[in-house]
């Protein structure tokens, strides 16, 4: 998922990510490797890793909200607690104990 994400991008973009996250590069040698300025591998790598991390947050909400376990953890503790007493007070009702 992430090559396939990086894959994507601007070649000038993924230039300055793989240089600086795979191999390890400083940001002032990339700069010079690839004959850029300084603020300019600044700003690429803070511009693209926004972009990733929204992507990714995008695909692994849209994962959790396809799994049950995931949407029941996701539901809001009020409303669960409020759908648990409302069937309590029923049962009891129905008992003739409420």
């Amino acid at each position: 998922m992430l090559w396939e994400a990086l894959d994507r991008l601007r070649p000038e973009y993924r230039q300055v990510l793989l240089h600086y996250h795979f191999e390890d590069g400083l940001q002032q040698d990339i700069a010079c490797f690839l004959g850029l300025t300084l603020s300019t591998v600044k700003w690429r790598l803070l511009r693209k890793r926004q972009s990733l991390k929204v992507k990714f947050e995008e695909v692994f909400n849209l994962e959790a909200a396809r799994s049950p376990r995931a949407q029941q953890a996701a539901a809001p503790v009020g409303i669960r607690r409020i759908a648990f007493v409302g069937a309590s007070s029923a049962d009891s009702s129905a008992l003739g104990t409420g």
